[in-house]
């Protein structure tokens, strides 16, 4: 699960069969050892510097996946269901608007999007690394576990729900 969820970062899956067993990302790979022990490789590079530099991006992204994991199991009686997918339905929206009116000025996309123009540069960046198609299978996604936190199909664990909500958007 933890592969999948690095997809969002642009790591891209290795294959043995049908099986997958590590990520590639330039010149980089991880994989899954004997032990679930996770081993990085990195590109040729040049001075200490840039090892600590990939070294750091590596641990970044890892570090992301598992903190959005967490807060979202752990966190479900301060935050419900509900609001946060609003909250995230509503983010994902806006990115999709951003995305729909490309090549216009940001004081025409912040009007239209009823975005902050002080926030309007933060949504600009996240609507850059997804595409549309990926916008609308996150809002789909999003409708689908709205309606499974309603009973629908008979799941209504919320922190399972918001675990399996994570991992669809990141994959």
């Amino acid at each position: 699960k933890m592969f999948d969820q690095l997809y969002e970062f642009g790591w891209k899956p290795i294959y043995e069969k049908n099986n997958i067993i590590g990520l590639t990302k330039d010149d980089k790979s991880i994989t899954l050892e004997p032990g679930n022990q996770i081993e990085l490789s990195g590109a040729k590079l040049n001075n200490i510097h840039e090892a600590c530099a990939e070294s750091h991006e590596y641990l970044f992204e890892l570090k992301q996946v598992i903190e959005i994991s967490e807060y979202f199991s752990g966190n479900n009686k301060n935050y419900p269901i509900q609001l946060v997918l609003a909250s995230l339905y509503s983010y994902y929206q806006k990115i999709f608007q951003i995305q729909s009116l490309k090549n216009q000025s940001k004081s025409l996309i912040s009007r239209e999007t009823g975005i902050n123009p002080y926030f309007l540069d933060q949504f600009m960046f996240s609507a850059q690394k997804i595409n549309m198609k990926e916008s609308v299978r996150i809002l789909d996604t999003i409708k689908k576990f709205d309606l499974k936190s309603k009973g629908v199909e008979g799941i209504n664990d919320d922190s399972s729900l918001l675990k399996q909500l994570a991992v669809e958007i990141l994959t």
